[in-house]
């Protein structure tokens, strides 16, 4: 088993926090963000983002926002938002942008509906248009296709479909049958899984 040191830090800034001790937190938190990001930035998202934290509570928001974007893809969120106990706040969250998402509402009001494509002259790169906010507008020419996106991407079967059973009271996977099977003994409960 590997482990990121990115995530050791993250971890020892959660333990020292909660410890009582957010100013020693947020050493090992601009660690992580000094490595994040570039010089000519590190003012502004290292140290003022860090100044800016005040208390025990907003360091704590701070490792959690860091450990996501840090650890993105890693396998990791699902546990540490049972740990934090925030998978079932997390999910609604994230359920509630989906629908905002897929209705432009809230942030997503200047979301473009439409992106455009097309082949560049060597017949094989595409170039694409229509992902950013201020692209709103059809690009000029007449040699852009159009994909609708949203419809595809963001469906309410999708939204009512992103967690069916409440997630706080579901937070573990199952114990397979063929665990069950060759226990022998050890394991006694599966909870109603």
């Amino acid at each position: 088993m590997y482990i990121r040191y990115a995530d050791v830090l993250l971890m020892l800034a959660e333990v020292v926090n909660e410890l009582g001790d957010p100013d020693g937190a947020k050493s090992y938190l601009k660690q992580v963000r000094e490595r994040a990001f570039p010089a000519d930035v590190r003012t502004e998202k290292v140290e003022a983002y860090l100044n800016a934290l005040s208390g025990k509570e907003e360091v704590f928001r701070a490792i959690t926002e860091e450990r996501k974007f840090e650890l993105a893809g890693e396998m990791l969120r699902k546990q540490d938002l049972i740990r934090w106990n925030m998978l079932g706040e997390k999910m609604a969250e994230t359920r509630q942008k989906m629908t905002d998402l897929k209705n432009y509402q809230g942030i997503y009001g200047d979301v473009p509906q439409t992106v455009y494509f097309r082949y560049l002259p060597d017949g094989e790169t595409l170039e694409f248009y229509g992902f950013n906010r201020d692209e709103q507008e059809a690009p000029s020419g007449d040699d852009w296709e159009t994909v609708n996106w949203h419809d595809a991407a963001i469906s309410e079967l999708r939204i009512s479909r992103y967690y069916l059973n409440e997630p706080d009271s579901r937070q573990f996977w199952p114990i397979f049958q063929s665990d069950l099977d060759n226990q022998l003994g050890y394991l006694i409960n599966n909870y109603g899984y």
